[in-house]
């Protein structure tokens, strides 16, 4: 056990990533299969009312834990708002579209790729 505890010490970071890795790379069929039950835009409501619910859950708990609420600069609400639609919402239910009309496997492909396209874009804009 002792060892088992300082593998995970050790390893915690990897171990997440792995973690985050396995969700995000089974999460397609799972999305595929629920949309055989469900019509899009509802599907992507009570997704995004569920992840909604999860976020406010972890900031209520990160809150509580370090004693702290942290405060957000007026100046900065335009941009998050606008991250929030546009990475968050049209990704969401983009996502959701392309999936319905396509298999898991082309959607898995095609977010695997997403770090690749960002890049590219983000070079073509001379933003890095």
């Amino acid at each position: 056990m002792a060892t088992l505890r300082r593998l995970v010490h050790t390893y915690h970071v990897d171990l997440t990533a792995l973690l985050v890795v396995t969700i995000w790379g089974v999460s397609a069929p799972f999305r595929k299969a629920a949309l055989a039950e469900f019509d899009v835009l509802p599907f992507t409501a009570l997704r995004f009312l569920g992840l909604l619910a999860l976020s406010w859950s972890v900031f209520g708990w990160h809150c509580h834990v370090t004693g702290t609420h942290p405060r957000l600069a007026r100046a900065d609400v335009p941009r998050l708002a606008l991250s929030g639609l546009c990475g968050y919402t049209l990704y969401l239910l983009l996502g959701l579209l392309g999936l319905h009309y396509t298999t898991a496997f082309s959607n898995s492909l095609m977010l695997a790729t997403t770090p690749l396209f960002a890049a590219v874009l983000l070079w073509g804009c001379r933003l890095e």
